[in-house]
């Protein structure tokens, strides 16, 4: 028996590499691999490797380093007054941590594990389906292995040595293992629905409407892990501010998840029971979460039994007749990037990452703060950093179709051009949905679309010198937006130009505003249109 699941599990990790090969490259190399000679098919591979290493290992670091972080203000809180829900937020922030970080980690890979046709292979060898069931599982495994380890073990031991309480380590086990489940069935359930929902395509107008719709639901868990982690870090700033709690809300956090498993933890701890409803509401709610963790585990294992025999496969190759539409350059170009992207989750997330940023801005903002022109500034500056992420990623979306636009009359200057009109897109949709969520929550300044309007030709300036550098390299050497840790230098040393040109105007307003506040905006609308007419001189300038 243990030889045959060693065995497996050797197999195993052939399917790993190739699934891991597929995340990374297959997808995004387009017609460009087969031309590849034999050594640097090799580099590609060993790049594979240290690119999934790397990303587990961070992942793990970033995990280890907050659990220390987590049992450190444990230890700072035994003094004070209602030492309960300090304990309890922090302990649900550091949950909540961990079912991001995996979710996140994890995501492009096992969408490439649900479309992975490997088993195609493997039904050519004597394995029964039991055993190709079990290679897919240990597959499946491996792509969390060293988080998932580092979260179990960690916390735990690092919480028995503070507190020295062997109970409430093995209830902080406990709750990362619950945890881990939550975020396994998640990740995989968001990978079958971006495979499913997002990653098809069709001729039909509404479909394509239906796929914006379910993108939009699909960053929905992402978001609201960050609100969960939010409301936990006020309760702290409550409790810290000596404000009143009210009983009701503490009942409904011992029912919510990671709360329950907080108060599971604290009450496993320390012996006192200050209000034993509370206890009793956790536990109860812990039974409810078993039970929903004995049916993921289920559903995970259908899921994977079906991946191992294509019941996805064969409905998704469906995607009915073939249409080919004319159109301008441009406009042909930018439907395409957008169609190329929308198929992928490292570039969907890289796209919507500005808008859902606006959204996190926002949900701060409405805490009270006083917004005035420092914090506005600051808004419109994250906004611009996080757009100038975006032209190397399209850059790397050509790579993908090269084998098509190769052999069109396509100039350089179309190209960049069409690719700096999708990033004024993406920045503008993260304008409105910061003006709209202002509105919403009744956040009225008109300074903040004001700058953010004015940014745009800054923004534009960016973009087409990011691309002017990006288009002197062959295609083979475009960042890949899942490939990110093997050549972060090049990408550091693109954006680089692009964060200057974005700083650059907010700089000056500064300046300018040390001295008189009524020039701010005719020198802010000055300085992003010279940027702008220069950035366009060396667009135009290029040979063809």
């Amino acid at each position: 028996m243990l030889s045959n699941l060693y065995r497996l599990w050797h197999i195993s990790s052939v399917v790993y590499k190739e699934v891991a090969f597929q995340s990374i490259f297959a997808l995004h190399l387009g017609a460009l691999y087969p031309q590849r000679s034999e050594s640097s098919i090799r580099k590609l591979v060993s790049s594979v490797k240290l690119n999934t290493w790397l990303g587990k290992i961070l992942t793990s670091i970033f995990i280890a380093g907050f659990a220390i972080a987590t049992v450190f203000l444990l230890s700072k809180q035994v003094n004070i007054s209602n030492i309960e829900l300090t304990v309890v937020s922090i302990i649900s922030v550091y949950l909540a941590v961990i079912l991001f970080f995996i979710v996140f980690m994890g995501l492009q890979m096992t969408t490439s594990f649900i479309s992975t046709k490997t088993i195609e292979i493997l039904k050519s060898f004597p394995l029964d389906r039991k055993d190709i069931s079990l290679i897919m599982f240990f597959t499946f495994i491996k792509i969390f292995d060293a988080p998932l380890i580092t979260a179990l073990l960690v916390f735990p031991l690092v919480y028995i040595y503070t507190t020295c309480s062997v109970i409430g380590s093995l209830a902080s086990l406990f709750s990362i293992i619950v945890t881990e489940v939550f975020a396994l069935a998640l990740v995989m359930a968001l990978a079958r629905f971006f495979y499913m929902k997002i990653a098809v395509g069709s001729r039909s107008i509404w479909r394509n409407i239906l796929r914006v719709i379910y993108m939009l639901i699909w960053i929905l868990p992402t978001l609201g892990i960050y609100i969960l982690m939010n409301f936990a870090s006020d309760i702290i700033k409550m409790v810290l501010a000596s404000m009143e709690i009210p009983l009701p809300l503490i009942f409904i956090l011992a029912v919510t998840y990671p709360f329950a498993f907080g108060f599971l933890i604290f009450y496993a701890t320390f012996t006192q029971i200050g209000n034993p409803l509370i206890l009793a509401l956790s536990l109860t709610s812990i039974i409810g979460y078993c039970v929903l963790i004995v049916y993921a585990i289920s559903w995970m294992k259908i899921m994977i039994v079906n991946t191992s025999f294509s019941q996805y496969l064969h409905h998704v190759n469906n995607v009915g007749d073939l249409s080919i539409n004319v159109s301008s350059p441009w406009l042909g170009l930018v439907k395409k990037d957008l169609r190329v992207a929308s198929r992928s989750p490292a570039y969907t997330s890289v796209f919507m990452l500005p808008s859902v940023q606006m959204v996190i801005i926002v949900l701060t903002m409405s805490r009270g703060e006083i917004i005035g022109l420092l914090y506005i500034l600051g808004v419109v500056v994250t906004a611009s950093l996080l757009t100038v992420l975006i032209p190397p990623m399209l850059f790397s979306v050509e790579v993908v179709a090269s084998a098509y636009t190769r052999s069109l009359p396509i100039r350089k200057r179309t190209l960049i051009g069409s690719k700096t009109i999708l990033t004024i897109f993406i920045y503008m949709i993260s304008l409105l949905v910061l003006l709209a969520m202002t509105l919403i929550l009744g956040i009225t300044n008109p300074l903040l679309l004001i700058l953010g309007v004015m940014q745009i030709p800054a923004v534009s300036a960016a973009s087409i010198i990011e691309l002017l550098i990006l288009a002197r390299k062959p295609l083979g050497q475009a960042i890949v937006a899942v490939n990110l840790y093997t050549r972060i230098s090049n990408l550091i040393l693109v954006i680089i130009p692009g964060i200057i040109l974005v700083i650059l105007p907010i700089i000056v307003i500064a300046m300018v505003f040390i001295i008189t506040q009524q020039l701010i905006l005719s020198v802010l609308l000055l300085t992003t249109l010279l940027e702008f007419i220069l950035a366009l001189r060396c667009l135009f300038s290029i040979k063809n």
